[in-house]
């Protein structure tokens, strides 16, 4: 039997792993890069947009603890201080508080380690009503936050603008044979 893993984080977490999947005959496909290749493109975009600092806030969920320890364990690479790490509950009403505490520490980028189900939305609107929309202080958000109707839900609605959310794969125009046929380019309700 073989386990083909469209979204599984960090091989190696697991007491055995990966190995326990190798039973003889290799038997596990994992499709995505490493969250260390994640965090490495966050960063690396960061400080291409001119970002000097950034805060870095996480759901204290194993996937969104381990992409911001990433950022922080590789921050250096590209000069880019973090200023604050907060674990947030993903059960807050809001998070006025936590962004009022970031905006005394005057970052231009805050990077969310949580996906879009941790009260994401909220996270979203929340940043924006403190700190201002998403073309001053940036907002990052993992590929867990990356999901089509986030700038249109109901939940974040237009606060989203502006976001940068991450993809683990290759950008459409690197798609082969039709691949990029199929991917929402967010100009209608239907893929392009």
């Amino acid at each position: 039997m073989s386990g083909l893993s469209p979204a599984r984080r960090g091989a190696g977490r697991a007491p055995g792993e990966p190995g326990i999947y190798y039973k003889g005959t290799r038997n596990y496909l994992r499709i995505v890069p490493r969250d260390t290749i994640q965090a490495a493109a966050i960063l690396k975009t960061m400080k291409a947009d001119g970002c000097t600092k950034a805060a870095v806030a996480n759901d204290k969920d194993t996937y969104g603890i381990g992409l911001a320890a990433l950022l922080v364990l590789q921050r250096s690479q590209y000069g880019i201080p973090i200023t604050s790490t907060t674990g947030l509950d993903p059960k807050q009403p809001n998070y006025t508080a936590l962004y009022n505490k970031i905006k005394g520490l005057k970052p231009d980028a805050i990077f969310l380690g949580t996906i879009i189900d941790n009260n994401g939305s909220q996270l979203v609107k929340d940043k924006v009503a403190v700190l201002g929309p998403n073309s001053g202080v940036k907002l990052i958000g993992p590929d867990g936050m990356n999901v089509n109707d986030l700038p249109t839900s109901k939940d974040a609605g237009s606060t989203a603008e502006g976001m940068y959310l991450t993809t683990a794969g290759l950008r459409p125009d690197q798609l082969e044979a039709g691949g990029g046929a199929a991917v929402y380019t967010g100009s209608s309700s239907t893929p392009s």
